[in-house]
């Protein structure tokens, strides 16, 4: 069998080398090879010849969206190429729009057209295929209508190159990709290891981990495929690893791979003394003009790729993806360190953003190894700080933060002309390296000020997140940060809301430095540096245009930021004058207006009215009546933009746009046994008062509502053995879909009749499987009357219990620890665990009941009283639990369950559990998850409630509300204090006793 699989792959790979080969231009006359010249421009010599003479394609060997990213990225100019007197561009935009209309395009095909129309700033076309992707990923990773790894990995590689990784979940992202990997040869995928997906999956894996430690699962799957790919080097430098591999393309993406993981491709990887460029620039030009083995237009936009990321660019290029452009240009380099004295200077110089940063301070100064900043002019970050810090950069293009820089380390980003280079020294979050320096976005009006005027800065921050993207600091982490310092000359101003007000300004040059420094020590915000020029009073410089500093948020058809919540500076000369649809246009989102009602607004960012949904808007709170180009808006207003799903739907508030909260549809309960639910906001469908499934948002695949229904079945499957049916069995179906799979699990809950219960007995909620065709015990938590479990997937479910008569009683404890005598204060509890077989004490006898309990042991204990379902993930989820681990299933179990969350891609398992996570833990296995949501902006009555975290702060009410858990003497919750393993006990058989499989203890609650 095995070896009918490898033929049948090989005549797949070979079908597919056909293909790729098959389209070969004809006129080769043109191209006639030289002796000398630039490779480059060959190739885009190539190109040019291939599309007029057979227009754009967009398949495998034709002219398309990828090709034409790659061109403009080397700074081709393409306007003037027609194919019967279609230009490239709108034959490329043609191809994009026919794929952004096809629900079924493969993955791969969307993230070219988006880098694509990202390169040519087609904002609009951008923003439906960032929805598209998102809208389509799965929670394996996989997505809708895609379920090819060939696909699937280049297209995460597209986005991480195209800085959009925050289009999708880099999470689910990061496990599909290390679960592809095959665990014999390191190589991707691991049912037949290609050259090509595997140096894109290394690439992807960098983009989603940058940074990520040696010995991380990130770092060792890395490695492991960077080795396979060395291992496929031939003795001219080429890399071949099947008889169907064309030998350029797979050099170019050693070449991207080498450039992507911090190495030099000229002498890193070598065989026989030759390298990847050696083969490039020697072997990739065909006698006829053509590139490599297919000799088609593939071939020749990988070796131009290539060849930009060696700084070999076509004659004349400005492109923006060369390491070294021909040119010098001029780009401002600022040095913003803790302790050294800034740097802010302007120089000419070509290649990456590295390149300027020496030409800044003098290359013996920079210290970059593997292309990764530890110092600048002697001073380094302190990696084993509280918090840790370290050198970093970022970059500003034509005004705005460059999110493209992110995904790059300063030695392969390109510089253009005009550029802001900002290296500085920030701080991150050791467990997640989540960055906790923020980048400030400054404006000022007026803009042109003269002698006498009052001038205002409106100053706010935003963050860069893998996940998310970039974006504005929410409400809660602006508080956190408090006011900007602001110093214009010898006077010191501090911010107010994010503005300062500077009055009477002279003529002159006024320059100013704007900080935000934490008491730590690292910045909270790069420091900013500005200048302008203000014109003598009655200087004639012409009428100047009016502004206006309005708040301003777009809110998208699911309840999606669009933009903001922030400040924005709209301008008179704007097409709309200072109007709420002028403040719409400072946003720079695309928009299009009504051709049949002029200042009828009709799509915004891609999202076009539809029937009765469309988009409104509000100042203030309040629907004015009338067009938005005729309200007239002024300093101070805020101003939403909303896409409306019905006329009657209420309009965000600026409250709740400021709050954090997300802001979905509206979330619908039934108890008809059907109901429409919105994937975006959830909802409960229940079946009288008989059974309910509770779904969260974003559990529902697509991004439009989904019927959900629940049916009794007739004729249900026998009992198991020695058990009975406690009412009856459901069916729950979504859609058409059976086995319907959800993002995360849902919620189901059963009522229960408790005189059908026989004493002692524990019912347990069950499964079908259909495939086994037996029934799969889920377990459940039994309470007041109910018994809950969260599931992934539907089918038929129902409640069993042990059919007995006689009476159970509960078993005596088991042992007695030395070091936990009758009158110690837990002893009833740890007693009882100790009896039920729960825990167990140490070898000499004792049970160390003052110890602090670390994470792993929590979960061992909650593994054992809750009987999770076992979960056995093909790669383990977190870098510090490893299958050998004595814990490492009742983590697994735990986390799967939906108690407990690791640190990013740790679980610290040994460190100790805090108490507000201990409340986090316990409530959700309790099934009060969604009440702990509702609760998450009360107070307590603990002195220290304001300790307590956001994300926890529901879960320590609930829980103190059910006196799972009580304060200390000194009325303190102590959130981030330890729990020992004897309030541990206490704990569980306080939740053991809630849910009805333990008599009331006579311990009092911690």
């Amino acid at each position: 069998m095995r070896r009918n699989q490898k033929l049948y792959q090989s005549l797949a790979v070979l079908l597919v080398a056909l293909m790729i080969c098959a389209t070969i231009v004809g006129p080769t006359d043109m191209l006639a090879r030289a002796d000398s010249g630039n490779l480059a421009d060959k190739a885009v010599a190539f190109l040019k010849s291939e599309y007029q003479a057979n227009g754009a394609q967009g398949g495998i060997g034709g002219i398309g969206p990828f090709d034409v990213y790659v061109l403009k990225s080397v700074g081709v100019d393409i306007s003037d190429w027609k194919h019967n007197d279609q230009t490239l561009l709108d034959a490329v935009t043609n191809l994009v729009n026919q794929d952004s209309s096809n629900p079924t395009v493969p993955v791969k095909r969307l993230a070219e057209d988006l880098i694509a129309m990202q390169e040519l700033g087609n904002n609009s076309l951008v923003d439906q295929l960032k929805m598209l992707l998102q809208n389509r990923q799965n929670n394996d990773g996989s997505f809708q209508d895609d379920t090819s790894v060939y696909s699937i990995i280049p297209a995460y590689e597209l986005l991480g190159r195209a800085g959009q990784l925050s289009v999708v979940k880099a999470t689910y992202a990061q496990n599909y990709i290390l679960e592809q990997q095959d665990p014999t040869t390191g190589a991707w995928p691991k049912d037949w290891p290609d050259f090509m997906v595997t140096a894109q999956a290394v690439r992807a894996l960098n983009y989603l981990a940058p940074g990520a430690a040696a010995d991380s699962a990130v770092g060792r799957a890395m490695a492991r495929g960077c080795d396979w790919l060395k291992g496929q080097q031939q003795s001219d430098g080429s890399f071949l690893a099947s008889q169907f591999d064309d030998p350029l393309m797979n050099t170019a993406e050693a070449i991207h791979t080498q450039k992507a993981r911090g190495l030099d491709p000229a002498n890193a990887w070598t065989t026989d003394g030759q390298s990847a460029v050696d083969y490039l620039t020697k072997n990739a030009l065909n006698d006829d003009g053509s590139f490599g083995f297919c000799r088609n237009t593939t071939d020749a936009t990988w070796a131009l790729d290539s060849l930009r990321l060696l700084g070999i660019l076509p004659t004349g290029s400005n492109g923006s993806g060369g390491d070294k452009p021909s040119t010098n240009v001029n780009v401002r380099v600022r040095v913003e360190g803790i302790t050294g004295p800034p740097v802010d200077t302007t120089v000419s110089v070509s290649g990456t953003a590295l390149d300027a940063l020496k030409q800044a301070v003098g290359g013996s100064n920079v210290a970059a190894p593997g292309g990764f900043i530890t110092s600048i002019n002697g001073e380094a970050g302190d990696p084993a700080g509280d918090p840790p810090t370290s050198w970093f950069y970022y970059v500003i293009r034509n005004g705005e933060i460059d999110p493209v820089a992110f995904g790059s380390g300063p030695d392969g980003y390109p510089i253009q002309n005009g550029d802001q280079v900002v290296f500085y020294v920030g701080a991150y979050d050791a467990a997640s390296y989540a960055n906790l320096t923020y980048f400030p976005v400054v404006s000022l009006t007026p803009e042109a000020p003269t002698a006498g005027q009052t001038i205002t800065l409106s100053i706010s921050a935003k963050k860069y997140d893998w996940n998310t993207g970039l974006q504005y600091l929410s409400s809660t982490e602006a508080a956190a940060i408090g006011d900007y310092t602001v110093i214009v000359g010898e006077t010191t101003y501090t911010s107010s809301n994010g503005l300062v007000v500077i009055p009477n300004v002279a003529a002159g040059s006024l320059s100013y430095v704007i900080t935000n420094q934490n008491s730590a020590g690292y910045p909270n915000v790069v420091p900013y540096r500005g200048s302008l020029n203000v014109a003598p009073a009655g200087s004639n410089i012409g009428p100047q245009p009016s502004t206006c500093i309005v708040s301003i948020a777009v809110v998208g058809r699911n309840g999606e930021i669009l933009f903001g919540p922030t400040t924005v500076t709209v301008i008179s000369t704007n097409p709309w004058g200072l109007t709420a649809l002028g403040a719409l246009d400072a946003t720079g989102l695309a928009y299009t207006i009504s051709t049949k009602w002029d200042g009828y607004v009709d799509s915004i960012a891609g999202q076009a009215n539809s029937g009765m949904q469309g988009w409104m808007y509000t100042i203030n709170d309040t629907a004015p009546l009338g067009l938005a180009k005729d309200q007239v808006i002024a300093s101070g207003d805020r101003v939403i933009w909303y896409y409306s799903q019905s006329i009657d739907q209420a309009a965000p508030t600026w409250a709740q746009l400021t709050s954090g909260k997300p802001l979905t549809p509206e979330v619908v309960t039934s108890t008809t046994g059907n109901a429409v639910i919105h994937p975006a906001a959830g909802g409960t469908v229940g079946l009288g008062n008989e059974v309910a499934v509770s779904i969260p948002a974003g559990a529902l695949k697509g991004t439009t509502g989904v019927p959900v229904a629940i049916q009794k079945v007739s004729a249900p499957p026998a009992a198991p053995t020695g058990f009975k049916l406690l009412g009856t069995v459901f069916e729950i179906n979504v859609g058409d879909t059976s086995g319907y799979q959800f993002n995360e699990p849902v919620t189901l809950t059963f009522s229960l009749d408790l005189a059908d219960l026989p004493e002692g007995e524990t019912p347990s909620i069950y499964y079908y499987d259909e495939t086994a065709l037996e029934w799969v015990n889920l377990g459940g938590t039994v309470s007041e009357g109910t018994i809950t479990v969260r599931i992934d997937h539907l089918t038929r479910f129902a409640v069993f219990v042990r059919d007995i008569q006689e009476e159970i009683s509960l078993p005596v404890p088991a042992k007695v620890f030395t070091d936990v005598p009758s009158s110690f204060w837990a002893s009833e509890a740890i007693n009882q665990l100790s009896g039920l077989g729960y825990i167990s004490g140490y070898p000499d006898g004792t049970f160390k009941p003052d110890n602090q309990i670390t994470r792993a042991e929590l979960v061992c204990l909650l593994n054992q009283v809750l009987e999770l379902p076992t979960y056995s993930p093909a790669v383990p989820d977190f870098s510090d639990v490893s299958a050998a681990d004595w814990f490492y299933e009742a983590v697994e179990n735990a986390v799967h369950a939906g108690l407990v969350k690791g640190y990013g891609n740790l679980f610290k398992p040994n460190d100790q559990i805090k108490r507000e996570e201990l409340a986090t833990i316990m409530v959700n296995a309790l099934g009060k998850h969604d009440e702990a949501t509702a609760c998450r902006n009360e107070r307590t009555s603990f002195t220290d409630d304001l300790s307590l975290s956001d994300w926890a702060r529901g879960f320590v009410v609930v829980a103190a509300k059910n006196e799972l858990i009580k304060g200390y003497p000194d009325h303190s919750f102590q959130p981030r204090g330890g729990v020992t393993r004897a309030e541990a006990c206490v704990i569980v058989t306080n939740f053991l006793t809630m849910i009805g499989k333990m008599s009331p203890s006579l311990t009092p609650p911690v």
